[in-house]
This record gives C-alpha cells, structure tokens and sequence, in this order.
C-alpha cells in the first residue's frame, strides 16, 4: 500500500495552523507571579445569603512590595465605604434560528460529540422526517413560515412541551433572525414530534440521536421566545484610598431560557442547558453606606498559559476568517484531525497537534513559506470569490490572485524541500528517539 497521505490543502492547512499556533503560543508563555487584593462583603446566612464579590480597580499587581503596601492600607481602613450604586434593566436576546454552523458549535460544547458526528445525526433525523434539511447558512426564516404548526405538534412533549403551550398562549415573539441567507433552506427546525416509541428506537440505534433532536427543538422554541429580563447591579466602594466594584444580577423573566436554559423554577428541569444568566443577586447598598468586609485577603497567583483549543474554538476562528463554508468545515476538522492526523483530540475536548502536524508549519515556515498555512491567503481567495459573485472583480483576476501565489509556493517549496524533511525528521524521528517511540 501507500502508506499514509501527507497532504496540503487551502482550508486544510489553515485549519491545522490555528491549532500548531495556539500550541506555539502555549510554549512560549513565561509565567509570572502577581498579587492581587481580595474583597467580599455577604448578607444572610445558607441558602439566603447574598454575596457581594468586588473586583480591585487595578485587577492584579507583579509587584509584591508595592501590592503589600495598598494592602496594608485597605485593611487599616477597617470598614469600605459605598461611593457609587446604580442598576439598569438588562435583557438577554434569544439565540437566532438555527444555522448549520451554530449547530455544531453549540452541540459540541453540551454533548461533546465532533461536529462531524453531529452532522451525520443530523442528516440521520431529516432522513426519518423529524428536522428539516440540516446543511444551510440561513438563520433567518421566509415570511410566510408557519410558526403555528410548528409550535403546536410539540405541546405534548413530556420535556419542553409546557413552553411551546405558552408561545401559542401569547407569549410568541417572531425571531428577527441574523444576517445569513443561503438562498436554499430554510433554518433547522422540527418537523415532526417523535413519539415514545421514537425515542426507544433512537435508544436502541444512538442515544445521541435524541440530543440532537431535542436541542433543534429547543433551540427552535428559543428562537420563537421573548428575551430574558434581568436588573443589573454595579456597586462601586473605597477602602484605604483603594476602589473596588462589584455587580449582580437579579433576574426577573426567564422567557426563552425556560427552554433553552435548566428549565423553569418550578420544573421540569432540562438537560443539557445552552445558555444560562447568572442568578448571582448582591445586597442592596447605598451611597455612603459604611461596612465591614466578609473576606479581605492578599492573594498570589502566577499567570497561566491560554488553553488548547476546542473544536468550538476552532470552528469560531475558522468563521471569523472564512476558512471553508458552514457545511464544510466539520469536514476540514475531521480530515486534520482524523483522516490525515496532523492533531488529536486530548483531555476535556481540547486540540493538539501531533509531531507531523506541528513537523509541517515548521516545515512550510523554515521555507519562507507560513502564509501557507496562516489564514490570511484563503481569507483573500474568499473574499475575492464574493466579489466576484457581486460583480465588483472579473473572474480571471481572481484566478490569477489565488493561482499566483500557489505557484509561487510550489516553486519555493521544490527549492526548499530540504528544509521541509529537516523539520519532520526533527520533530517525528528525532523526537520519538527521545521519547523512546
């Protein structure tokens, strides 16, 4: 046989570099020590209790002589005095209808399942008649849509069916939708309410066919629902000539996040939740009031590295530079990740690369050649495609621009190619001597 493929590909190398880059990032953090001042005030006792957590102004110190001395000041003070209360009204908007890229991206972080496992449930479900057409960039539907329908036939769900009741007893506000319109399908929304015996058969086949199901429902009757209403809280102290602020929320209506969120305060209770508020209240103070803290510490730290990223991370960054299109880019995850296996998934769903996925950005790097795998070119390539499809670029032009510098890098790359087996021996055979692999 051939034996495993190394290949390159415009959305596929991207993909792998804003993982190979996260982990470089990683590397290359030096951790610091910092200081910070700790400050809490709380009211009640239990359950009742409100508590207050205030921010210092100047969030931390590197400074342990300096920080030491504010903080012997602060604690001199003896009591924080209250300079500035105010709360406004605060609403949490309902997500949009339902794309295929917010699919993956919300799924993934509630279930932990890839977004191309996603998408084959998906299609799964649309196949049996129970979501409509589950690949579309749309989060916004047609005017003549039948809301009424829709939300009707699932009033008897044992789950959620209690909200779609409410929306059709008043309580429906027609979802705006967002900016993305495909020109081909509608949002992703139930077509069907599965029965008791559906659902014992998706037990039996994939249990993970009723997730799928029951957050396009949910996320549907989410999008069909008012927002949630909270006041907001900020309150700003001083204490030895240090401020500190502190805010909460106290909410009013739950509204969509009765569906979308843990259900509501008299049950049932849902799970996964998608979204939630934090339902974190703070006393009530007033200007000039005087108090004696809860908690009042000096706290060390050291700074941390950021995180691996997550397939939702992946997939965010991959929108916001338009590498690939809602419907392909589980595709390029899983091609990286799975078939080429240039990164492997680790710990609590996280990315890293393996030695040939970071061997190759290394590899293209030493060669002058990391605009392959930065995502700046298909960035271009992509908006020049738009361009053309609004007919503000001739079509060759754009061909030129994304076939130049591909020839550019090929002849580089025939030149360099030593460069490139330099880096994989180093990192996939040097290594593994190292490792003992």
């Amino acid at each position: 046989g051939k034996g495993n493929i190394v290949s390159y590909g415009p959305c596929q190398f991207p993909t792998l570099g804003f993982i190979v880059q996260r982990k470089w990032d990683i590397d290359a953090h030096v951790p610091e020590n910092f200081w910070k001042i700790k400050l809490s005030h709380a009211v009640g006792r239990g359950r009742e209790a409100s508590i207050a957590e205030f921010e210092w102004s100047r969030d931390r110190l590197f400074d342990e002589h300096l920080t030491t001395a504010l903080f012997a000041a602060v604690r001199g003070a003896g009591q924080a005095v209250v300079t500035r209360e105010g709360g406004t009204e605060s609403k949490k908007w309902p997500p949009h209808p339902l794309n295929t890229l917010e699919m993956q991206k919300r799924l993934n972080r509630a279930i932990r399942v890839s977004p191309e496992q996603i998408m084959k449930l998906a299609e799964e479900l649309y196949q049996a008649g129970f979501i409509s057409y589950p690949r579309t960039e749309t989060d916004k539907f047609p005017h003549d849509f039948d809301y009424r329908t829709s939300i009707e036939q699932l009033h008897p769900h044992p789950k959620f069916g209690f909200h779609a009741v409410n929306l059709s007893g008043g309580r429906f506000r027609q979802p705006p939708g967002g900016g993305h319109d495909d020109k081909a399908h509608p949002p992703i929304y139930p077509t069907k309410l599965a029965s008791t015996q559906d659902y014992a058969t998706w037990r039996n086949r994939n249990v993970r066919l009723i997730d799928v199901y029951e957050f396009v429902c949910r996320h549907f009757l989410a999008s069909c629902s008012l927002p949630a209403v909270a006041h907001k809280t900020t309150v700003e102290v001083d204490m030895g000539g240090e401020r500190f602020k502190a805010t909460g929320n106290m909410i009013k209506e739950l509204n969509y996040l009765e569906v979308y969120g843990k259900g509501p305060a008299g049950g049932p209770t849902l799970s996964p939740s998608y979204d939630g508020w934090s339902s974190n209240t703070i006393p009530s103070y007033v200007i000039g009031q005087r108090f004696e803290p809860t908690e009042l510490a000096l706290r060390p730290g050291r700074t941390q590295p950021p995180p691996l990223l997550s397939e939702t991370d992946l997939l965010s960054k991959m929108e916001a530079h338009q590498i690939g299109t809602d419907a392909t880019q589980a595709q390029h995850i899983e091609k990286v990740v799975g078939e080429r296996g240039y990164a492997r998934k680790v710990g609590d769903n996280r990315l890293m690369p393996t030695e040939l996925g970071e061997a190759l950005c290394e590899g293209y790097a030493r060669m002058g050649l990391a605009g392959m795998w930065l995502p700046h070119l298909r960035a271009e390539t992509e908006a020049d495609a738009a361009r053309v499809a609004r007919g503000e670029m001739n079509a060759a032009v754009a061909l030129r621009n994304a076939v130049g510098p591909a020839i550019d890098a090929y002849r580089g790359l025939e030149a360099n190619k030593q460069r490139l087996v330099d880096a994989v021996t180093e990192f996939c055979v040097e290594d593994g001597r190292r490792g003992g692999g």
